[in-house]
């Protein structure tokens, strides 16, 4: 007895450790406790800056801008029509590609609009955003089994439709890591009238075509992620000021 009696205390204690191992790994597989030490770890052999290539230019909307144009949401679509015709104007220094990572989904002032489009037309080399809308389903896999289906397109929020006619539209949405950093992006969506390039791969593939070069695929994985690395820190990039275009400065 006294020998049975040891061996179920040792499986008991057994049992026992082996339960409060599966729950401490459940709760950090849940909460990630960890996760911000892991990035802290891991980030310097992926991350590693190089130089960022002058070859591109970022026209922002800062305060000045805000300050002398107005709150942005007065602003007709005159002034990104006028920041268009400024930039294609000398067709010799006119960007190869031209790119708004702003949403004009709605129409607004209806001469702002048909001027926007106009511009964008004569330019012929301008992309637009659009925003992907996801939203979770079930699903049946092959076996049967139902799962959620996170990345489930509702629908895709387009230029209005003057514009839409006349320049490309890639999706602008971005995807964060838990603690706020984006290490990741998505090459293309499949949505119902096909596939949906990212607004930087659309930059991309059609600077490509401006060179006359062919667009290389990143390696994706799940859903068509694929990560990257920073090529600068934030600020790296030459930027202008929008007001400072539009009045010549």
């Amino acid at each position: 007895m006294g020998r049975e009696e040891g061996m179920k205390k040792r499986a008991l204690k057994y049992t026992a450790g082996l339960s409060i191992i599966m729950i401490i790994t459940f709760l950090l597989c849940y909460f990630q406790p960890l996760y911000s030490v892991d990035k802290i770890l891991t980030d310097p052999l992926y991350q590693r800056p190089s130089s960022s290539d002058s070859r591109i230019k970022i026209i922002k909307i800062d305060e000045k801008s805000l300050n002398e144009l107005g709150a942005y949401n007065t602003w007709t679509r005159d002034i990104p029509a006028q920041l268009v015709e400024i930039l294609t104007e000398d067709t010799k220094a006119a960007p190869a590609v031209i790119a708004f990572d702003i949403l004009y989904i709605s129409e607004m002032d209806k001469s702002g609009d048909e001027r926007f489009a106009a511009a964008c037309e004569k330019a012929g080399n301008v992309v637009t955003a659009a925003n992907v809308v996801y939203k979770k389903t079930a699903r049946m896999d092959a076996n049967g089994d139902y799962y959620v289906d996170e990345m489930n397109i509702d629908m895709v929020e387009k230029p209005y439709d003057a514009l839409n006619n006349v320049t490309k539209y890639a999706f602008a949405n971005t995807t964060q890591d838990d603690d706020g950093y984006i290490r990741q992006a998505l090459a293309y969506a499949d949505t119902e009238a096909g596939p949906l390039n990212s607004l930087s791969y659309q930059i991309y593939r059609d600077y490509m075509e401006y060179l006359g070069r062919e667009a290389q695929m990143p390696a994706l994985y799940a859903n068509h992620r694929f990560d990257f690395t920073f090529s600068g820190k934030s600020g790296s990039y030459e930027t202008v000021s929008l007001v400072d275009v539009l009045n010549g400065t």
